[in-house]
């Protein structure tokens, strides 16, 4: 397939850029570890900070200090990296050939990881172990099996996608409720700027939290999978088809309307949560993964006010009005470099890790895991509940298939339609001439 193919090649040319400065590079992977079946190696963005995080942080950490609880004769020597240059780190190890035991990929890694031998099937690990593969809930596998084998475990099941709002804003404006169309949407919007809030705040400084979070459903406003996964497999679709085309438009719409605080394109996703909690904006977009940071970070005063949401359907296509990104996203990986020993070892490590007490604690601190969660439902905070009722329809998340060449235009280019400096159309073709 054409993509597959611009995948191998433009992972290759970093690689060759990447070897050029290799004596700089982080090099405590497979060449230096043990084999004695004793240690193991990782890499992982789940902060450090847990009690500060999300819920998957919270969850890694009750599951690693479980782990080490219940064997203390293995070293896990783990090694945190912060989530928006995680990617960039890890074409650095495969560059150098220093990854880990253990690390974390998106799909679009696979190919090349596959043809250089650093990546292990994962199959016969789940299909040997069906009380293992019965943890997980349907369809978790789907996004990380290719001709025929699994490749990696998710750790989360969940919404690329969600609209935070107050309530008490929307109220204040006129809406009792969240706009059903684009057109009532941009109507609110309007008049949540006339009020004097920010009406969306946004953090794109690390270039994914636009594309991912927003652009990617809003594409889904105007089509289905099938336009997506026709594009993939180049059967026909384009970036320069209308449905992504007219999402572009929509957004540069959406930036005329002053609906993003000016500085979108300078602060973080954490910063943009900030302004939420400090009510200076209405609502702001990311994945179900904010769900924990909001619960934690609000009083329960601020929380009765928080509803949640996806983006309304355009006014005479009601047929997308539920699509979102989503799915598992990243995954865990194995990397077979190492004795068989050791191999044992990680296997059961991977499966301990991500296991029941992964999934327990993440859903309990407002996450989304791929394990189902043993809690009692009752028990769940509301907004958790109204998750749960929002009427998803799970659609590939694009910036975890496309092949990384791809993305990094998806990304950077986004940044420059978000301050006028290309049009929708110059977008869309500057994505597709890398295809």
């Amino acid at each position: 397939m054409k993509m597959k193919k611009q995948t191998r090649m433009g992972v290759v040319v970093l690689i060759i850029m990447l070897l050029v400065s290799q004596a700089a590079i982080f090099a405590s992977g497979a060449s230096e570890q043990e084999e004695d079946g004793k240690s193991i190696s990782m890499i992982h963005f789940m902060s450090p900070a847990y009690e500060a995080g999300d819920a998957n942080d919270k969850a890694f950490a009750a599951s690693m200090a479980e782990y080490r609880e219940n064997h203390p004769d293995i070293n896990v020597a783990d090694e945190f990296v912060q989530h928006d240059n995680y990617q960039v780190k890890i074409k650095t190890m495969i560059a150098s050939n220093t990854l880990p035991n253990v690390y974390y990929s998106k799909p679009d890694l696979f190919p090349l990881l596959r043809e250089n031998n650093m990546i292990m099937p994962l199959t016969d690990m789940i299909e040997t172990d069906p009380e293992f593969k019965a943890l997980f809930k349907k369809g978790a596998f789907n996004d990380f099996t290719f001709d025929g084998d699994i490749w990696a475990i998710p750790f989360q099941l969940q919404s690329n996608h969600v609209v935070y709002y107050n309530k008490a804003m929307f109220k204040e404006v006129g809406f009792n409720e969240f706009p059903k169309t684009m057109s009532e949407f941009k109507d609110l919007v309007s008049k949540l700027r006339n009020a004097g809030y920010i009406p969306i705040s946004m953090g794109n400084k690390g270039r994914w939290l636009n594309p991912s979070c927003i652009f990617n459903t809003m594409v889904y406003r105007f089509t289905d999978a099938s336009w997506f996964n026709s594009l993939y497999n180049d059967e026909g679709a384009t970036f320069n088809d209308k449905p992504f085309v007219d999402a572009a438009k929509l957004m540069s719409e959406l930036v005329s309307l002053g609906a993003f605080n000016e500085d979108m394109n300078s602060i973080d996703n954490n910063q943009q949560r900030v302004l939420f909690y400090n009510e200076e904006a209405a609502m702001f977009i990311e994945g179900s993964w904010a769900l924990g940071p909001v619960m934690d970070n609000m009083s329960e005063e601020q929380l009765k006010n928080v509803g949640l949401a996806i983006l309304p359907a355009i006014d005479g296509m009601p047929e997308y009005a539920n699509i979102v990104a989503g799915g598992p996203g990243w995954g865990i990986v194995i990397n077979p470099d190492m004795s068989e020993a050791t191999k044992d070892v990680v296997i059961e490590f991977v499966k301990e890790l991500y296991g029941q007490t992964f999934a327990n604690a993440a859903a309990a601190n407002g996450g989304f895991p791929a394990v189902k969660p043993m809690i009692d439902e009752d028990a769940l905070h509301p907004l958790q509940v109204a998750y749960n009722n929002i009427d998803f329809e799970f659609a590939p998340i694009f910036d975890v298939q496309l092949p990384g060449s791809i993305v990094d235009v998806f990304y950077n280019d986004m940044q420059q339609l978000l301050i006028n400096e290309i049009t929708p159309e110059e977008y869309a073709q500057n994505i597709e001439n890398v295809r």
